[in-house]
């Protein structure tokens, strides 16, 4: 795929999506003014007409230089309206996606980086197909549960966030640790990090 100024973080794993964007947003805004560098705009709609507002600020943030010039960096974080869901299937929601999907298809000016987050989006609609088509796009979806050796991928993120923390712990206490808490990666991390707190520097 050619250079691109789109980036896309999707996935049914909310807090991987969430951590992912974090650092992609850290890493795209580095160098930038602190202050207007990234623009973050919330987007947990409430209802349709929310959904259309949410769209409206992001159109505007994208076409909206920062005051000093130079570049910027736009992150759509955390989009619920983009999912088959009530919200999603208005015709108010449907007409603001349809303006953003046109806006990337006409291309995101260069001097800016747009980054869009959502842990659920319809695949079926014109928006996630033009995404695709001109987005670098990650995707983080929760192991699932029903099929044979799910934790062992877990385990992988585990062993890592284990580390993060300099938490000590065997293999077979991780194990049956993932097998407790299951494939949330936000609940995965904050039960490592109380486990932390409380063996400090003994092995689990």
């Amino acid at each position: 795929m050619p250079e691109t100024n789109l980036f896309a973080i999707f996935g049914t794993d909310e807090g991987r999506v969430n951590e992912e964007g974090h650092g992609l947003a850290r890493k795209l805004s580095e160098g930038l003014d602190p202050e207007f560098g990234l623009e973050v705009i919330n987007g947990q709609a409430d209802n349709a007409d929310h959904a259309s507002q949410i769209v409206g600020r992001t159109l505007e943030a994208l076409q909206t230089m920062p005051f000093f010039g130079g570049t910027k960096v736009v992150w759509l974080q955390g989009a619920n309206f983009f999912a088959d869901n009530q919200t999603g299937k208005a015709q108010a929601t449907l007409s603001a996606v349809d303006s953003l999907s046109d806006f990337l298809e006409a291309g995101v000016p260069a001097d800016v980086q747009f980054l869009i987050t959502a842990s659920e989006i319809d695949k079926r609609r014109a928006f996630f197909k033009k995404v695709k088509k001109f987005a670098k796009i990650a995707t983080y979806d929760k192991a699932d549960i029903k099929k044979g050796g799910w934790e062992r991928e877990v385990m992988d993120l585990a062993w890592i966030k284990a580390e993060t923390l300099k938490l000590k712990i065997g293999h077979e206490a991780l194990e049956h640790f993932v097998r407790m808490v299951g494939p949330d990666t936000r609940l995965l991390q904050n039960e490592l990090e109380k486990l932390s707190l409380f063996v400090g520097e003994r092995e689990a």
